[in-house]
């Protein structure tokens, strides 16, 4: 890292640049049989954003789209930083930070889709 990273940098970041790095880094031999929705919301800003995983390709839009597979609603600034590496997502979702509709395993396995390291 040139810079490491902290809360106030990865504040300033659009959520779309994170959803962005996500479509860039879907691992597409892992996700090729795959067929997810999956809706982001953000409660601190009211955002909505869908990640549908279909065939190796992710799909990603700023707004609900059809029913989801999975429903995470977190704040936006706890997503930032695990998606900086500043939080680790375990010990995020233990901490009840992250509350996801459709089942914890389900989320996990689907983020396990993406090359992002914990």
């Amino acid at each position: 890292h040139l810079i490491t990273p902290t809360s106030d940098l990865v504040n300033d970041i659009p959520l779309s640049a994170i959803f962005s790095g996500m479509a860039a880094h879907l691992d597409a031999e892992k996700s090729i049989d795959v067929n997810k929705k999956a809706l982001f919301v953000f409660t601190d800003t009211d955002e909505k954003w869908t990640v549908e995983v279909r065939k190796g390709v992710a799909e990603i839009q700023p707004f609900v789209v059809g029913k989801p597979d999975i429903t995470i609603k977190v704040n936006s600034l706890v997503w930032k930083e695990m998606a900086a590496k500043i939080r680790n997502p375990t010990k995020t979702f233990l901490s009840g930070a992250i509350d996801v509709d459709g089942g914890q395993m389900e989320f996990i396995k689907f983020m396990k889709l993406f090359d992002i390291e914990e």
